[in-house]
């Protein structure tokens, strides 16, 4: 699989390569206040598997797990364009920033548990209340 994308403003393009770890939805707070949404539909990649070229803004914060989380944004739309959690080398990539999303489908829902009151977290999808394998 190769797949391409942009940022909302085309300034940052992004190409991915091979297939994903995950497909998946997250509810967590960070997630909702980074989109602005009640959840992020993402892919989790080998942070090799993905290229990014354009200028990027990087925010660094410490995430629900004690880990470190960076935050890279497109310096002049501000659009999330990945996250990378450097411990695992996993990037994040938000789905609707690719230009074909044929076959992404999430199979997976995690930190449901913060899910707002009236999202409807899909009973079709395996859901996790946190990050698997977390306590």
């Amino acid at each position: 699989m190769s797949r391409s994308g942009s940022c909302l403003c085309g300034s940052v393009s992004l190409r991915l390569e091979g297939d994903p770890i995950r497909s998946l939805k997250c509810y967590c707070t960070e997630c909702q206040k980074l989109t602005g949404s009640d959840h992020l539909q993402a892919l989790w990649v080998k942070q090799d598997q993905l290229t990014v070229t354009g200028e990027l803004l990087k925010v660094v914060r410490v995430g629900e797990s004690g880990n470190t989380v960076e935050n890279y944004f497109c310096k002049n739309c501000l659009n999330r364009v990945y996250g990378l959690a450097p411990k695992t080398r996993v990037a994040i990539v938000p789905i609707p920033l690719l230009d074909d999303i044929s076959g992404l489908e999430p199979t997976m829902a995690i930190y449901t548990s913060s899910a707002m009151p009236w999202t409807q977290v899909s009973d079709t999808l395996k859901c996790y209340e946190k990050m698997p394998g977390s306590k």
